[in-house]
Formats: structure tokens, sequence, C-alpha cells
């Protein structure tokens, strides 16, 4: 029995690394005959740089750099040689063999996780730090930038990252306008790209399709989960500073403002808007990537079952994020499947079970347990249910 264990991860609680490293231990543990392999999952968020890197055999390198609120902290560059990916993960990415590959992980500078809940205000946030991670990966002799947007705490439209990368902001009169976010984009009247550092080609890992502004904006639909108040405020000046950057662009104002609504620009705040006004900018389906790139498909290939996991399986995961993503694929591949979530939606299971032919889906919050005591107990639940789960199917199978 070949079983393919390929959680995400659970937020507040464990890694996608450390689930299925329990996983993987309490099926063992029940079911030794058992051939199990291991792909932890990202989507471009947390963990991002973390687990590509160490499934191409590269390095991670740690950096000081700003964080949101423009404090220091420690975040994350991994180096990888193309020569380690898959050809499917070459193609996609637009790289060939030789060739050194940077990849970032933005909620590792610029994520929500970073800031106490009552630090959360995007209109004092900044994707600067991102930024600095960027402009290090240039001057160590990136060729290829692969940027993971996921988690972010900011709403910056990038400016933050240009602002890194050696954009200057400047008021009517001319003054210099440092340290900038959203609280002082009104001040903004030119933007100027002289100094901007020269990019290689960047590819960002982004299951968002939200245009950058409008009713499916990044304003709008993101701006509150990152604790922004007043949003039509935001949204207008936003949009005053998306056309400043499209005006000192020097790809050209008309070139670069065409690009607000194209599915992806709302991702993280705005930062591929930001990054297209100077670079080229390759937007890619953070879950197709990261399966090129960990060799998924041959796993699934290869799979009787497979099992995935995260801290909420929800209406929102049937849009295509990874786990569902995952188990789609996998039956195609004629696998079985199962997915163990700390938390489950009314119907979603039923609706999920439907599409997929069936699918064994496990809740391991308790009904009247508390949020943080579904938190704290992830980690022994999830290895409580896989056991049970390894010795029902192992019997079944005798």
């Amino acid at each position: 029995m070949n079983i393919l264990l390929a959680f995400d991860k659970f937020k507040g609680s464990l890694t996608a690394g450390e689930a299925c490293r329990i996983a993987g231990e309490a099926v063992r543990a029940e079911w030794p005959e058992a051939t199990i392999s291991e792909a932890p999952l990202t989507d471009g968020g947390e963990g991002f740089c973390p687990i590509l890197t160490e499934a191409a055999k590269g390095r991670v390198e740690r950096v000081s750099v700003s964080d949101p609120l423009q404090r220091p902290i420690d975040a994350t560059v991994g180096w990888v040689e193309a020569d380690q990916l898959p050809l499917t993960a070459r193609a996609r990415l637009g790289c060939v063999e030789g060739q050194l590959i940077a990849v970032i992980e933005m909620a590792s500078a610029s994520g929500l996780p970073i800031l106490a809940q009552s630090e959360r205000d995007p209109w004092k946030t900044t994707t600067l730090g991102t930024g600095e991670l960027m402009r290090h990966a240039v001057e160590e002799g990136a060729d290829l930038i692969l940027l993971g947007v996921g988690g972010s705490a900011t709403n910056d439209c990038g400016a933050g990252l240009l602002e890194a990368l050696g954009a200057r902001f400047f008021d009517c009169e001319g003054n210099l306008i440092a340290g900038i976010t959203p609280e002082n984009f009104d001040r903004v009247a030119e933007v100027d790209f002289s100094d901007v550092l020269e990019l290689p080609p960047v590819v960002v890992a982004s299951d968002v399709q939200s245009p950058l502004l409008g009713e499916f904006g990044a304003t709008r639909v993101f701006g509150p989960q990152k604790g922004l108040l007043e949003v039509d405020r935001m949204e207008a000046s936003y949009e005053r500073m998306a056309r400043r950057i499209a005006t000192g662009s020097p790809l050209g104002e008309e070139v670069v403002w065409e690009k607000v609504l194209s599915p992806g620009m709302g991702a993280a705040g705005g930062i591929s808007f930001a990054l297209s006004a100077t670079a080229e900018v390759r937007i890619e389906p953070g879950f197709a990537l990261v399966s090129d790139w960990m060799g998924i498909d041959q796993k699934l290939v290869d799979a009787d079952w497979v099992l995935t996991g995260e801290g909420r399986l929800d209406r929102s995961s049937l849009s295509g994020k990874g786990p569902v993503a995952l188990l789609r694929e996998a039956v195609v591949a004629n696998a079985r499947v199962g997915v163990f979530a700390g938390g489950l939606e009314k119907g979603v299971p039923e609706e999920l079970s439907k599409e997929l032919g069936g699918c064994d889906c496990v809740e391991l919050s308790r009904p009247g347990w508390t949020l943080e005591k579904s938190v704290s107990e992830t980690k022994s639940r999830l290895a409580e249910e896989l056991s049970l789960w390894a010795i029902k199917r192992k019997a079944s199978t005798e």
C-alpha cells in the first residue's frame, strides 16, 4: 500500500513539514508494511521558502531586513540551482540549467503573523522588507526570483518594495518622502524610478485572481482581513498611488495602467503591480508551481491513498487551494483520498465527498472547543486521528 502524505500548514499550530512528519509517524506505527512518502504543501505563504528550498537541495540564508512596521527582523532567502528542479518546474519558471534561483517568501518579512493583533493596520504597514530581500537576491547574483506572496500584512500597492529597490517618492514641493506607507500616499506627487535596481525575471506564486482595484480588488477583498478600517478612503488613496506608480514607470503609463484589471494584481496588497512597473513579471498558480517543483504528479501516479489537511476546510478551500487541488488531482490519478482539518465548515465535507466520489473528512477539533483549545490540541489530535485511520484501513486490507 502506497500512501502519500501531503499536508498544508495548520495556522498557529503546525508547519506543513511538521504536519507531514507527525502524520507519517502515526501511520508507520500502526501500519509498518505501508510505503509512505511525504510532500509538504505551500500556497506561497508561510513555509514557502524552506519547503521549496529543501526539496531542491538548496540552502536557506537569513537576512536582516525591515518588518511590516519597519523594525529589524531576520527573514529568509532560499538559493536553488535550476539543475536540481524537475523539467516541468523549469519549464513553468522559464529557467534553464546553470541558473541560480532565489526563493523569497514575502510572509517572512512582511507577513501578518509577524504583527500582534493590535499592530495590524494596513495604513501603517509596508513591503519594504520584501523589497530588501529582493535587493539582496539581485546583489548576490540571482538569475531569477521566485516570490511567494501569501500571508502578507500589507496593502501598500508595493510602494515599500519599490522604495527598497531605489524608487523615490516626492511631494508637490519636491521634498523626499521616506518610509512610504499608505498613511502618506496622499502627499505623493511623483514617483522617480531613475535609480531603481534592475531586476532579473520575477515569477510570483499566487492563487489569488483579484485585480488591483474595484469591488474584487486588493483593498476591498483583503484589506479588512488585515485589520483595515476606512476601506473607501483607502481605495481612493490606493488608486491615486497606483496612478503615480504607473506615471513614473519607465515602461510607460499606459502599459502599466492596463495591468490594474489583470487577474492576480490584487494579491498581497498589489505587490505584483508594483513589480510589473519595473521588471518582467509572471504570475503562476501557487499549487501548480509547487506541484511541479515537488514532483507531486509522479507521486500521485504511485499512490493508493492521498491524505492531506490544513487548519480549516471551508468553502474558500473549494476554490482551488492546495489541499483540495491536490485531492482533485489524486482522484484523477485513481487514488483514494482523505482530508484532516482543524475545523470543517458545515456542508463542505459532504460537497467535497460528492464531487470526488468519496473522501474521508476528519475534523480535529471537538464540539465546544474554543479556537485556542483547538489550536493547542492540533498536534495530538492529528496523531490520534491518523493512528485510527491507519488501524481501520489496514484492517480493511487484511
